[in-house]
């Protein structure tokens, strides 16, 4: 259809529009962005790490995992969550520690998501979900 072309070539053109203008900051934007995830992870980590026997409460708290993995679970995250967030400061492996850092975040939301729709009170650091 005419209108396609047209709608497609707008939007072609938008897109060549914002990579022209914006196009020269994207690395430094990539790269703040990256810094920033990385350092919550590495706090996030660290805090859980501090606090083991936390961590693994938080973890049962959630009333997902089969009791057998709970231990593997709440202790292994604080560590998982410190490397990613080490490898995303240092630009190390940095596409596999996104991908991997994105499933973790779509974890936590499924989570806490399980939580709120149970009805189920976490304490999650300082926050109560």
């Amino acid at each position: 259809m005419p209108g396609d072309t047209t709608i497609s070539a707008e939007w072609r053109s938008g897109i060549a529009y914002l990579a022209s203008r914006f196009g020269p900051a994207q690395p430094v934007v990539t790269t703040v962005v990256r810094v920033a995830l990385g350092c919550v992870l590495v706090y996030s980590g660290y805090a859980k790490l501090i606090d083991l026997p936390a961590s693994v409460r938080a973890t049962r708290a959630y009333q997902l995992l089969p009791e057998s993995l709970v231990p593997l679970v709440g202790n292994g995250l604080p560590m998982f969550e410190l490397i990613l967030g080490v490898l995303l400061i240092a630009g190390l492996l940095t596409r596999a520690a996104a991908g991997l850092t994105l499933l973790l975040m779509l974890a936590f939301e499924v989570g806490i998501a399980s939580a709120w729709a149970r009805g189920l009170a976490i304490k999650i650091g300082r926050a109560h979900v």
